[in-house]
């Protein structure tokens, strides 16, 4: 518990103090250690808040955010389907 809270605060701190791209890398690996790590898309809102407007295509600025959503659901549905498949 002491570890996810830590490397929480690390992953939100790290998209302010660190480049964007290192923020990502830093919140990928705590959403394939932790189960159901939220944090990754308070980061995307975070890095969205600060570097939106550099990725901004058809008229959306979010596209940072969308993608770690995207990517919290498609790792929770492996991580359970991987759970399924060895508990038989």
């Amino acid at each position: 518990m002491i570890k996810r809270i830590i490397f929480g605060i690390f992953a939100i701190l790290g998209a302010f103090l660190f480049p964007w791209w290192l923020a990502i890398i830093i919140s990928f690996f705590g959403i394939l250690y932790f189960d159901n790590f939220y944090e990754i898309i308070l980061v995307g809102i975070i890095l969205d808040s600060l570097y939106g407007k550099i990725f901004t295509a058809f008229g959306f600025g979010f596209w940072i955010t969308a993608s770690m959503f995207f990517v919290f659901y498609i790792v929770s549905e492996m991580k359970k389907s991987l759970l399924i498949k060895n508990k038989i």
